[in-house]
């Protein structure tokens, strides 16, 4: 394979994936889906397409398992507490304890990144100008320091 398949194989991997689910055949999905998550340094899309599988199947401690893998490895993703969240309202109910508590988490761990990006720039000598609320889209706006 060329380099810019090698670099993409977990796209691949997920598409063979889905495939395999949408025939049936969820044993060999699973196994894709890992190999997917294997092949991403940023596995999150691999991990919400595999959640979506087992939700579908009613695995939904399944699917909790996968989301708690994916921000394990990507926790500063805000797309991905936020697809959690809605995982949670789709299966416990709007506004229930499940979806709290993942918002809750989303916000330190949105503090937590936001605190290393500031060191890695103090580090630099750069500034973070302006740093949005908790739970909205982060922008990386830097400037030299003074």
């Amino acid at each position: 394979l060329t380099a810019p398949w090698r670099a993409r194989l977990d796209i691949l991997w997920q598409s063979w994936a889905i495939l395999e689910a949408n025939q049936g055949d969820v044993e060999i999905a699973r196994k894709y889906f890992e190999r997917a998550v294997q092949a991403s340094a940023k596995p999150a899309a691999s991990y919400l397409g595999w959640a979506g599988v087992e939700e579908s199947l009613g695995a939904t401690s399944r699917a909790v398992s996968l989301f708690e893998r994916a921000v394990a490895v990507e926790e500063g993703n805000s797309d991905l507490w936020r697809a959690y969240a809605a995982f949670c309202t789709r299966v416990y109910g709007e506004g229930c304890q499940q979806e709290i508590d993942v918002y809750q988490r989303q916000v330190v761990a949105e503090i937590r990144c936001r605190a290393a990006r500031a060191q890695e720039a103090q580090n630099l000598g750069l500034e973070l100008e302006a740093s949005p609320e908790p739970g909205s889209r982060p922008k990386q706006n830097w400037r030299k320091g003074r």
